[in-house]
């Protein structure tokens, strides 16, 4: 008489640290894709890796460090493939890049959707200086540099296409409004005029958005408006030395703007990494 067979339970094949390491990172990536960095626990990280939580605090530190770490190996991949792409077409052609950039950009997200995901969270997160510094670090790819923006907007410009002032904020090391000056320096660096500067940030927008009440100074128009001392039309720097704002025909007490700003650093709380203070932007009036 046969002895009846029970299925052997598979054993666990021992991983490597590097090996474990890997798997980690890449079970984290979808928890941070499918949920939020603020809302992933370390509970969920460590059973999406099958791991103890005593064993990713060992080979990441913190919940922190996990995400920093997801960052560093998937973010850097995804932004050097998307990099190399426009790179290789700008050597050929600046406006050829510029017109395929969203093609490239739809590539990159389709070989690797999950890491677009946690990248912007790290923007949502970039408060945070570590994340911060991190996104600056991975920002930083050889080939697409000032040199290659200001040949796209020389170019632009020759052949008569719409520039829109822009700058991305608050990404880090941006600044709603402040950073839009140097912006506008950075263009009239490029090649255009200060006139056309000041049209990319006003006028320009306005048309391209279809935002017909705003963008001109005239009568019927929303009174959205900067005085300045000294001529922008001349001299784009001048529109650092502001002396009045006006926000719908209402004065805007700008006093108290900059003390709401201030106020969060003076008390330790919800210091950002995009404050006018840490974003290395002086001498505005």
């Amino acid at each position: 008489m046969l002895r009846e067979q029970h299925p052997q339970p598979e054993k666990r094949v021992r991983l490597r640290g590097e090996e474990r390491r890997a798997l980690i990172l890449q079970s984290a990536k979808r928890v941070f894709a499918r949920s939020t960095y603020a809302e992933a626990s370390v509970g969920d990280l460590a059973r999406e890796s099958e791991i103890t939580e005593p064993m990713l605090y060992k080979h990441f530190g913190s919940k922190k460090g996990l995400f920093l770490a997801v960052l560093r190996e998937f973010g850097a991949q995804f932004l050097e493939t998307l990099h190399k792409r426009i790179a290789d077409r700008a050597e050929k052609d600046v406006l050829d890049a510029l017109e395929q950039v969203v093609q490239d950009y739809t590539a990159a997200v389709k070989a690797d959707p999950e890491i677009q995901r946690v990248l912007f969270q790290a923007v949502i997160e970039s408060a945070d200086p570590e994340i911060a510094r991190l996104i600056r670090h991975l920002g930083k790819v050889p080939g697409l540099n000032y040199a290659f923006a200001e040949a796209a907007i020389r170019q632009l410009r020759e052949v008569g296409a719409r520039i829109l002032a822009g700058t991305d904020a608050p990404m880090p090391g941006t600044v709603h409004g402040v950073s839009l000056h140097r912006e506008l320096e950075l263009l009239v660096h490029a090649g255009l005029t200060p006139m056309e500067a000041l049209a990319a940030a006003t006028s320009l927008p306005a048309d391209a958005f279809g935002l017909h009440d705003r963008g001109r100074i005239a009568p019927g128009l929303r009174a959205d408006l900067l005085l300045v001392e000294g001529d922008p039309g001349s001299d784009i720097l001048a529109t650092r030395y502001i002396r009045g704002v006006w926000k719908r025909g209402k004065p805007v007490d700008r006093s108290a703007y900059r003390a709401r700003l201030v106020q969060p650093e003076k008390t330790g709380l919800n210091k950002s990494a995009n404050s006018p203070s840490q974003s290395g932007y002086k001498g505005y009036k």
